[in-house]
């Protein structure tokens, strides 16, 4: 058998419906207009009322979730601009969706596997600084970022919504929620504390930020009446419009001080688990983030703040014997999964004595992120690594048996009814309680019915609305 090159020839491009057509629609929050001022201590949910457009599929990878952030003198935003604290989906019949809480942290954990050459091309567009600021790929200063978000700055919002976010593949088909109350889904974000949201770099009296102009931008795809009359005929036999999805469930632990080794349980009946991150942080987080007049570090980590991860070894030239608990406060020693007989990693990850890159090649190998220009794995500008001194260390593990994205071939973990567990020791007694946040992520079916009908498809379980 032999073949011609592909360039040899070219194919005919296939002309678009002419029933197809795109429009562009913005909405504002329930009960709110573009000038209405949201903020955490005041008016601190913004409410989207998505509606049930005639013949309309939502395009989620050309809609858009945008807003005008400003702070007082002295205050700058965290990098990603964090102010959901809880995203909360319901579909227009009231059932819930999705449920995010702690949003901005898992938020920050997915940024920090994103590959850097993207996310230095959109750091004025996401307000995610870390690639200038950290790397020293240019030249960017906190004076320069203070004077942005005082005078104000519009930022867009990737959301992480796998229904609504630029991650699902499909168009969304509102018009079929038409007899559920006039909307087809309720997206609910709840604002965050500005002590997780902002940084200062003096001793400005107050952390605080506004939003303005808080804005769900949405490109809908209208279809004549000849095709919807088509997906109506099938819907009435009884067919249905099926929608992947995933949801991001948090669960949390909790580390004693003193503590060296612990064993913590997730207990999450998916029929299709198909990933884990866990995030080491401070169980206190009420201290504002204010960097140092000379290096600009927050508690070591270079333009940290309390989106800043625990993990890492902080100084390479000392191993646990030679530093104390505090300078290796949730540092990694080891580290393995188990769920009924089954351990993952199959031998447990042991870090090295003055570093735990282990767990930074074990996360990107399991997010199959090896052929990305990750920006965990980068180096901050003094040459030390920014898995470790950077604050983005974190344990990651997939339990996906294949790499093929439309393929369910993640972990049963509702076969036994046995948790999943996480054994993890530390390089040293911790010097202060920690809290571990686990996020797992699972894979369903969203079913569309007649009327607007919806149902949750986990494997053979079914939640019905």
């Amino acid at each position: 058998m032999s073949a011609l090159p592909n360039q040899l020839a070219s194919r005919f491009k296939v002309k678009m419906h002419k029933g197809v057509k795109a429009e562009q629609h913005s909405i504002y929050p329930v009960s709110a207009t573009g000038n209405t001022e949201f903020s955490y201590g005041n008016q601190n949910t913004i409410s989207f009322m998505i509606p049930a457009y005639k013949r309309g599929f939502f395009n989620p990878k050309r809609s858009q979730f945008h807003f005008h952030v400003k702070t007082p003198t002295g205050v700058m935003m965290a990098d990603g601009v964090p102010v959901i604290n809880r995203m909360v989906l319901r579909s227009g019949n009231g059932q819930v969706l999705e449920d995010i809480q702690q949003y901005s942290a898992i938020d920050r954990a997915l940024k920090n596997f994103e590959s850097i050459v993207d996310k230095h091309a959109n750091a004025a567009r996401i307000g995610d600084y870390r690639v200038p600021k950290q790397t020293g790929a240019s030249n960017i200063t906190t004076t320069q970022l203070k004077e942005l978000y005082t005078n104000g700055t519009t930022v867009e919002h990737d959301l992480r919504s796998s229904i609504l976010g630029k991650s699902q593949e499909h168009y969304i088909p509102v018009g079929l929620f038409n007899a559920s109350g006039g909307y087809a889904f309720e997206l609910m974000l709840y604002l965050e504390d500005p002590k997780i949201a902002c940084v200062k770099d003096a001793d400005a009296p107050t952390l605080n930020y506004t939003l303005t102009e808080c804005t769900l931008q949405m490109e809908i795809v209208t279809m004549n009446q000849e095709i919807t009359d088509k997906i109506d005929a099938s819907l009435y036999e009884g067919g249905k419009v099926s929608i992947p999805y995933s949801q991001m469930r948090l669960h949390q632990s909790y580390v004693p001080a003193n503590s060296q080794q612990v064993e913590l349980q997730i207990s999450e009946a998916a029929h299709d688990l198909e990933c884990v991150y866990s995030l080491i942080r401070k169980q206190n987080l009420n201290a504002d983030a204010r960097l140092t007049d000379a290096n600009y570090t927050w508690q070591g980590i270079p333009f940290g703040d309390n989106l800043s991860f625990l993990g890492g070894h902080l100084d390479r030239t000392k191993d646990a014997a030679a530093s104390t608990n505090s300078e290796l406060l949730g540092a990694i020693a080891n580290y393995q999964f188990r769920y009924d007989t089954m351990y993952l990693p199959a031998k447990r990850a042991e870090m090295s004595a003055k570093d735990t890159k282990l767990a930074l090649i074990n996360a990107v190998h399991s997010l199959d992120a090896v052929d990305k220009a990750v920006f965990a794995s980068s180096t901050l500008s003094t040459g030390k690594s920014l898995w470790d001194q950077g604050g983005v260390c974190a344990i990651v593990q997939s339990f996906k048996s294949a790499r093929d994205g439309d393929k369910l071939s993640g972990l049963n973990s509702s076969a036994t009814g046995a948790p999943l567990e996480l054994s993890l020791a530390f390089k040293k007694p911790q010097a202060e309680a920690l809290r571990v946040e686990h996020f797992v992520k699972s894979n369903y079916t969203l079913n569309i019915e007649r009327g607007g009908r919806t149902t949750i498809i986990n494997g053979a379980n079914r939640d019905a609305v």
